[in-house]
């Protein structure tokens, strides 16, 4: 069973590197704090996502997926989020996912939704979401729109 998680997945290799018998109570305390955070439903799919390279959940748990991929800096799961998350994108809530594209380090979601949400500028700007970001998070947007789209990946 471990064998596989240290192949696919870089946070459970350097786990087990080392002697098994001091990190198996490491790896459970690990295990156990992540889940208290994070839905069984999540936690199941992204140790499905391990050990198939499928996700297998509603689209509406991409997100929290993504935040999980990235506490285990598992970058090919965050891709994967992200063209998910990607579909379900509109005006309203294109800062929201956005804001949480630059948390996550989902380069690839961030810059669509940049793009998406200057084809659609005047909506985003007046949406609440949009509006309830931190100042830095705007003033990074606006900065870079003003800039004339320049690509930051």
């Amino acid at each position: 069973m471990f064998t596989i998680l240290k192949i696919r997945c870089q946070y459970f290799k350097n786990m087990f590197q080392h002697d098994w018998t001091e990190n198996i109570q490491s790896i459970s305390d690990s295990v156990y704090t992540v889940s208290e955070k994070f839905s069984y439903v999540v936690y199941k799919a992204f140790l499905k996502y391990l050990y198939t390279g499928i996700i297998d959940l509603p689209s509406e748990n991409a997100l929290e997926l993504m935040e999980l991929a990235d506490m285990y800096c598992e970058t090919n799961l965050i891709r994967d989020c992200s063209q998910i998350i990607k579909k379900v994108i509109t005006v309203s809530n294109v800062a929201f996912f956005y804001n949480k594209a630059i948390e996550c380090n989902a380069k690839e979601l961030k810059e669509f939704c940049f793009q998406f949400a200057l084809r659609h500028m005047k909506a985003v700007v007046l949406s609440e979401e949009y509006i309830k970001l931190d100042t830095s998070t705007k003033d990074n947007f606006m900065h870079r729109a003003a800039k004339g789209n320049t690509l930051e990946i």
